[in-house]
């Protein structure tokens, strides 16, 4: 059993997304049939991860598969087609920054709070005013419908019992980056430099 088209140099395929989750769920066969270490143990790490990360950027999610070697991360790309890659656990923050677009951004202006549904519809265009609730301030709404990119990183460690979900969710927006955090029905808007968003995403993986 082989990755289609996979370069060991680069440690990346492309195939169709349905051949290459159907592979993914082979992935302890082919940790020990293959013949490219690099890919063998991104399997070894997909088949046996000390973390799991869904990564949320628009559109279909990314998964990556994390142990203390290697990591397996699964990439959706357009018109059905996705890329696995195959990496040393290090390279994973760095790919997850490319992933995501962090680069050096202001810190937004000032930090707000929205009930998490309002927050949802204007992230999504569909408006963002409900019955019973004070309008929106102005300047949060343009921001809030102008947003540049809303992304969000899932993080579920094995082993864990009850299980944790650790998550990072970011907006990005004319205003600057604003960490968002839940509080009971409500999201809160926290000003946030990218040297901050580092450390919350290097959080997500356990210590080796």
């Amino acid at each position: 059993m082989t990755v289609p088209g996979f370069d060991p140099e680069t440690g990346v395929a492309r195939a169709p997304i349905e051949e290459l989750e159907s592979l993914l769920a082979h992935c302890d066969e082919l940790s020990r049939d293959s013949t490219e270490p690099r890919l063998a143990a991104a399997m070894e790490a997909a088949a046996r991860p000390r973390c799991r990360l869904e990564v949320q950027r628009g559109g279909p999610k990314a998964t990556c598969w994390v142990d203390p070697r290697a990591a397996a991360l699964l990439v959706p790309r357009e018109a059905g087609q996705g890329e696995p890659w195959a990496l040393e656990a290090g390279a994973v923050p760095a790919m997850l920054a490319g992933i995501l677009g962090l680069v050096p951004r202001p810190p937004a202006r000032a930090e707000a709070r929205l009930p998490a549904a309002i927050l949802a519809a204007l992230l999504a265009g569909v408006g963002g005013q409900v019955l019973g609730h004070a309008p929106i301030d102005p300047w949060l709404h343009s921001a809030l419908t102008s947003a540049t990119t809303h992304w969000r990183v899932d993080s579920r460690w094995a082993g864990e019992q009850p299980p944790v979900v650790r998550s990072v969710e970011v907006i990005d927006s004319v205003q600057g980056l604003w960490l968002v955090t839940p509080d009971e029905s409500d999201a809160v808007l926290v000003p946030a430099v990218t040297s901050e968003l580092w450390r919350r995403l290097a959080g997500l993986f356990p210590r080796a």
